[in-house]
């Protein structure tokens, strides 16, 4: 359907739909298309369609009409005629609907952005599980656990585009001498914190890493169990007024908790200090995947210390408990270690008497 734009300052031009047999335009209310200008007529001029074509003349011999610049009374419109009514008020003629026109080319320029999107998240979505791939290889080839957690990191930092990356614990869950799973932290009471592990955008250690870090955001995701997105720190209703956002000038935030046997045991935090909104729910998503992992090598890693510990602490209560291979607490046992340590150092025959399987063997 045909389309007349008017111009009307430096705004968007109005749409005016010819589909009437004639469309009358002119500075009058009544007309079909209201134009302004001192010298435009009240009726200056209207469109006519004669089954073929579609014809613009002047209605009163007092008024102007320019068609491209060229002065006319009558005439015949093409696709695209520049209008001019009493050298003031311009029009174009189009033969298609304008506004039709223009959805059409808003839908397909919004298909075309989807389309990117989709094809930018399907190759990041790739790019992720790959990374996840590699990572698992190297913990079937790696037993350091700085080195993993360091390489998770690097990982995540790479997927994200993030500054940095921390993964933190609760002081709670490294308590009792686990030495191999402490670090420096934050927070207070029940809530406290350390940091396990740092790591910068160029895959070094972070010297000071508590200072970098929201202790209210990390707080908040301890005690929901739940990873969340922070666009912009610093206008965020949520933490906007807190003081370790404020005093950080924090933007992009991702954090994700570390769970082991149904218990939060820690979060994975990452952020990016310079740019705003640079989070999106794909990236939460991997970043929640990699939080499974490493909250499945530290639980890992802090049994192997509390065993550790167990066997440390059973090797000192037997050492006043035992005689070479021989293990014994009760008083009757003791005095034959006594007289065991009498003999051992002479060297004249001992005849050991004894029920059978009461371990003179070892003696």
């Amino acid at each position: 359907m045909p389309t007349l734009k008017y111009y009307v300052g430096k705004g968007s031009p109005k749409l005016y739909s010819v589909h009437k047999p004639v469309t009358t335009i002119g500075k009058a209310p009544g007309n079909d298309v209201v134009v302004n200008g001192d010298k435009v007529l009240p009726n200056h001029v209207q469109i006519s369609f004669d089954g073929r074509d579609f014809i613009i003349e002047e209605l009163e011999r007092a008024g102007q009409m320019t068609i491209n610049g060229k002065k006319k009374r009558r005439a015949r419109l093409c696709h695209n005629d520049r209008v001019m009514l009493g050298g003031e008020a311009e029009l174009s003629f189009s033969m298609f609907a304008e506004a039709l026109r223009k959805r059409r080319e808003a839908a397909a320029e919004e298909a075309r952005v989807t389309a990117a999107q989709t094809t930018a998240l399907g190759a990041h979505e790739i790019q992720g599980v790959r990374k996840l791939f590699s990572f698992s290889e190297k913990l079937l080839q790696k037993t350091d656990l700085d080195d993993l957690l360091g390489t998770m990191l690097d990982d995540i930092i790479e997927l994200t585009h993030a500054q940095k990356g921390f993964i933190l614990l609760l002081e709670s869950t490294v308590t009792g001498g686990a030495a191999s799973l402490k670090g420096s932290g934050g927070g207070d009471g029940d809530g406290r914190w350390v940091v396990r592990a740092s790591r910068n955008v160029d895959k070094t250690a972070i010297s000071d890493p508590e200072g970098g870090i929201s202790d209210s955001i990390v707080q908040k995701v301890i005690a929901e169990g739940r990873a969340l997105i922070v666009s912009d720190a610093t206008t965020d209703t949520t933490f906007k007024t807190s003081e370790s956002v404020v005093a950080l000038q924090l933007s992009s935030v991702m954090c994700a908790p570390l769970v082991a046997q149904a218990e939060v045991i820690g979060c994975l935090y990452v952020g990016n200090d310079k740019v705003k909104e640079l989070f999106r729910k794909p990236q939460l998503d991997l970043l929640s995947i990699f939080a499974s992992q490493a909250s499945l090598i530290l639980q890992n890693a802090m049994l192997l210390t509390a065993l550790r510990q167990d066997k440390a602490k059973l090797e000192n209560e037997l050492r006043d408990k035992r005689f070479g291979e021989i293990i014994g607490a009760c008083a009757s046992m003791r005095e034959v270690f006594r007289k065991l340590e009498k003999v051992a150092g002479t060297d004249i025959s001992v005849l050991i008497t004894g029920e059978t399987g009461t371990g003179k063997e070892l003696v």
